[in-house]
């Protein structure tokens, strides 16, 4: 059997011939070779030539190691890399990787979160430029030394600076990944800045009906299933109880006719 007949591509036995006998070795390439029933199979090749004294090969030896089973994996591998990178790199929340405190890779979000105008602009950025210092005393710190230690850290909110200056709060959720064979955290976060801000509005106003209900002159209430939930200070006058003592053991018919 030809040797050239032993590759998929015949000509790429020609290519192995050339260098090796131009180099003297050939080492660690891979090659697709065909096998006696047909089937193929890739092949990680080496190979040494051997000279006489005037140059002239004289002897060429060769290995070839199966490597089909690893170059599956392999591209398992990167078939897993390419659908993660399309979910990250289109996803509505921002996504991070940081090792050793620095990032190393953002999504198109996370550049808009942090202010930037490509992700690339935040790689090997630190993460604590964005983070003010008390968040970082009080929270990042601890949350960072436990991920390091493998350990998964619940959601938590924490404000940042952008790049421009301007503060936001976010919402995050980290764990620990492997990236490109280093230890790693992963990052999703999410601006809740509006959010929180209207939370904050909602409970000015709670606190502010809130007061002018509980000073008002007028006695009102609110019943549940029969009983009172609320009472102002005014009804609870009126009827002759103590506030509290209205709440949820006296029934509305006890006193309303």
């Amino acid at each position: 059997v030809s040797p050239a007949a032993l590759y998929a591509d015949p000509g790429r036995r020609s290519d192995v011939v050339n260098q090796l006998d131009a180099e003297g070795v050939y080492e660690r390439n891979e090659a697709l070779f065909r096998r006696k029933d047909g089937s193929t199979f890739w092949g990680l090749v080496s190979g040494q030539a051997t000279y006489d004294a005037e140059g002239r090969v004289v002897h060429r030896d060769g290995a070839v190691i199966d490597i089909t089973e690893r170059k599956r994996v392999e591209k398992k591998l990167r078939e897993s890399e390419e659908r993660w990178q399309r979910l990250v790199e289109n996803h509505p929340e921002a996504v991070f990787i940081s090792t050793g405190g620095q990032f190393r890779y953002a999504n198109p979000t996370g550049a808009q979160l942090l202010g930037a105008e490509a992700p690339r602009d935040l790689i090997g950025a630190s993460l604590f430029q964005f983070v003010p210092e008390r968040e970082i005393a009080e929270h990042i710190v601890a949350r960072g030394q436990a991920l390091a230690r493998g350990e998964a850290t619940p959601p938590f909110i924490h404000r940042i600076h952008r790049l421009d200056g301007e503060e936001r709060i976010i919402e995050v959720n980290s764990v620990p990944i492997t990236f490109e064979g280093e230890a790693a955290v992963q990052t999703v976060a999410r601006d809740i800045t509006e959010r929180q801000q209207a939370e904050e509005q909602l409970r000015a106003a709670e606190a502010q009906f809130r007061g002018l209900v509980e000073q008002s002159l007028v006695g009102i209430y609110i019943i549940q299933d029969g009983r009172f939930v609320y009472a102002n200070p005014a009804l609870a006058e009126t009827l002759g109880y103590e506030t509290g003592a209205l709440l949820g053991d006296v029934p509305v018919e006890a006193v309303v006719y």
